[in-house]
Formats: structure tokens, sequence, C-alpha cells
């Protein structure tokens, strides 16, 4: 008998466990690979995909095919047919978890924790992973503050990061995060004004 375990982190594999696998990596596809398969898939599905667009949708899917399939499937569904001008839509969730991002940025108060606090628990109740969503927050959040800032949360978000693989409860260290960030950036502001 074989079983195959299929992880995207061997992080949260508890050592037994790992101790008794083979354990195999296999790399993400390459940006030709995602190609051949969306225009694979745009021909079983009946519709045509320009070259350059198929390869904005591979390089914009950063190396993840299922990704680029659901982008394919967002571009379908907005504006069908597609040239080569066409814009390569973001999935809802990430869209969702920047305006978290950007609603930190603008204000910095328990109220708005509060809030983010409810928007977390939404992301998470349709299955981002909490890693996943604390990273997307993290790089934006790094591009929107000055480069003093940029080590200091890219540590904090490394630290909560830590906390997530190792914690129970993922609202707890997003929440957690999102109340450093807001005290750093919003003690920052208040030492540049002086």
């Amino acid at each position: 008998m074989r079983v195959i375990l299929c992880s995207s982190s061997t992080g949260k594999i508890i050592s037994p466990v790992q101790s008794r696998c083979l354990l195999v990596r296999v790399a993400a596809p390459s940006v030709d690979d995602i190609m051949g398969v969306i225009n694979l898939v745009a021909k079983r599905e009946g519709i045509t995909v320009p070259p350059s667009f198929a390869s904005q949708l591979a390089v914009s899917s950063k190396r993840n095919l299922h990704r680029a399939l659901l982008m394919l499937e967002a571009a379908y569904v907005r504006q069908y047919p597609f040239s080569d001008t066409h814009n390569v839509p973001l999935p809802e969730w990430e869209l969702y978890i920047r305006s978290i991002a950007d609603s930190a940025l603008r204000q910095q108060t328990p109220a708005q924790l509060m809030a983010i606090r409810k928007q977390l628990y939404e992301v998470l109740t349709h299955c981002i992973p909490p890693t996943t969503i604390l990273k997307t927050i993290a790089l934006h959040l790094v591009d929107g503050v000055s480069e003093a800032l940029k080590p200091e949360i890219v540590h904090q978000a490394a630290f909560y990061e830590h906390r997530l693989q190792s914690g129970q409860k993922s609202i707890v260290h997003l929440e957690a995060f999102m109340a450093k960030f807001m005290s750093v950036y919003k003690r920052h502001q208040m030492e540049a004004s002086f």
C-alpha cells in the first residue's frame, strides 16, 4: 500500500510522519509550461487566447498553474474575446486583502482594527490559507510605506508567520500582526511630524 501526501509546505507535517516518508520536491511549472496548459484549456473550451495575453497570465500567476487557470476564467467572465491589451484581473480575494491593507494604512485606531478583524474572518471563511493572507497583506503594506519602515514590517511579518505555523487560532496571529503594524506605522508618522 502506498499513501501519497501532497503538500505545498512540509512545515506542518509532524516529524514522525516525515521520517517515514520519501519527500519528493516537485518544482513549479515554468512560464512556458503554464502557457501551454492555458492554450490547451482554451482549445478544449473553444476559446482563443492571444499569445501575449497567455504570456501575461503565465507571468502574473507567479508560476502557480491553479492561479493561472483561475485568472483565465475570471478574465473570460469579465470580457471575452480577449485582446493583446487586455488586463489580467487579480483574484477577488487578493483585491479584498489589498483593501484590508489599504484601510490599515489610512487609519490606525482600535475601531479600525476591529473592522479589519471582521474582514480577516471573512477571508478565512473563504478558505484562503492564513499564511497567504499574511504574505499578501505584508507585501502590500511594504509597497505603501517609506523605505525606513520596510525592514521592520518584513521582520514582523516573518515573526507572525512563524507564530501562525505553531499556533492554533490563525485569526489571533493575523490580528496581532495588523495591530503591531498599526502601532509601528503610527509611531513612525508621529516621529516624522516632529
